[in-house]
């Protein structure tokens, strides 16, 4: 058995595209000019990569006392 999905406008501005997204329970996409784009999986390396970073960000930002 398949789901039906809404069709969507062409394009979505801001607004409509975080309405539709709080919606979806799965699959990582992307608003470009107005354009749903479907995004690739993360991979775990990638998360690493973004955690340090975050990670580097935050304690410079508690070094600096800033918010």
């Amino acid at each position: 058995m398949g789901t039906t999905q809404a069709k969507l406008p062409t394009l979505l501005n801001r607004a409509e595209y975080r309405a539709w997204a709080e919606t979806q329970t799965r699959g990582r996409v992307e608003r470009v000019d107005g354009e749903i784009i479907a995004m690739s999986p993360e991979r775990a390396g990638r998360a690493r990569v973004k955690a340090r970073a975050w990670q580097a960000l935050d304690r410079a930002l508690r070094e600096a006392r800033l918010p």
